[in-house]
């Protein structure tokens, strides 16, 4: 997310085998002369990779999830509320559909939205039954293309808002999908370029 502004990925060694014997910052000792040591440390943006969102990514007019509000939730550094660290363990039972292949294509077409009766067709299909506090994966296809930039990452298919709140009201825990936004992009929604997290 570089181009967004974000930080990139960076790894750097804290401690080295040479360095530490002209450092020495623990103490010499006889044994310490034939042993080497490294270390190293990672910073990176929290939507690297695979992630999960919280509920404070994405705001509607100053106010996030639950009706928090930038005003007076939102410190120096983090949000005090819907922050990953106030995320439970999620254990649950899993249910991937696979749209795509009850579409009968290895890859669904770019920007196409995928909603309730997709999601029936396709659970039909697997002969797959949602239950309340699933975690459900939607599988585009999308990920066939990776890593080729363009490919991937413009006017990805995935959930319309009609395929989330399908998903919601089934009683969907997490909901996740096998392209970067999980929804369909550009978003067909005027005025909300992003509806499906917003909702």
């Amino acid at each position: 997310w570089t181009a967004g502004g974000d930080p990139p990925y960076q790894i750097w060694m804290t401690h080295t085998p040479n360095g530490e014997h002209v450092e020495n910052a623990r103490g010499s000792s006889p044994t310490r002369e034939h042993q080497s040591y490294s270390g190293d440390a990672f910073s990176m943006y929290t939507h690297c990779g695979t992630h999960i969102d919280t509920l404070n990514h994405y705001g509607y007019d100053g106010q996030i999830w639950n009706c928090y509000e930038v005003a007076k939730d939102l410190g120096n550094r983090t949000w005090h509320v819907c922050g990953a660290e106030k995320h439970p363990p999620i254990i649950a039972r899993g249910v991937m559909i696979d749209v795509a292949a009850a579409l009968g294509v290895e890859l669904l077409p770019d920007s196409y939205g995928v909603g309730a009766d997709d999601l029936r067709k396709a659970r039909d299909r697997q002969g797959t039954k949602l239950l309340p506090g699933d975690v459900v994966i939607v599988r585009t296809g999308r990920m066939t293309v990776w890593p080729e930039f363009d490919a991937y990452l413009v006017n990805e298919p995935g959930l319309n808002l009609e395929g989330a709140k399908r998903l919601a009201e089934a009683g969907a825990i997490v909901v996740g999908g096998d392209n970067v936004g999980v929804e369909q992009l550009p978003s067909v929604v005027p005025d909300d370029w992003i509806p499906v997290p917003r909702y």
